[in-house]
């Protein structure tokens, strides 16, 4: 019996880590984004709460739960840049993003901005 948990909760470890996507692209305020009609959106920045990603031509809006991932990204990225002004700093943001796509929604797992 314990085998067969481990062996599912196996299962559905790599399955998930397998259904995972990698998307690069450029950070966006994703309120401005809908605001705007589109992929024609304002670049984030430290003070965005709600964020999306150009990628590919196309326009993705995270989950609340992606948005405070990105958020703590862009905070960590400028406390960098203030403590070291030759921090690579570029604007507007370029991040890679792991996670699932759901319609034009990313469920973030990882982000990392460039």
């Amino acid at each position: 019996m314990r085998i067969s948990k481990l062996l599912v909760l196996a299962i559905l470890v790599i399955t998930s880590a397998a259904a995972a996507d990698e998307f690069t692209g450029t950070l966006v305020d994703a309120d401005c984004m809908h605001q705007n009609g589109g992929p024609h959106a304002c670049d984030a920045g430290v003070n965005t709460t709600s964020f999306g990603l150009l990628a590919a031509g196309r326009a993705y809006v995270f989950t609340r739960a992606g948005s405070l991932k990105a958020s703590a990204a862009m905070k960590q990225r400028e406390r960098l840049h203030d403590a070291d002004p030759h921090y690579p700093y570029s604007q507007p943001a370029t991040a890679l993003v792991t996670g699932q796509q759901a319609g034009k929604t990313i469920i973030v797992k990882r982000i990392v901005i460039e």
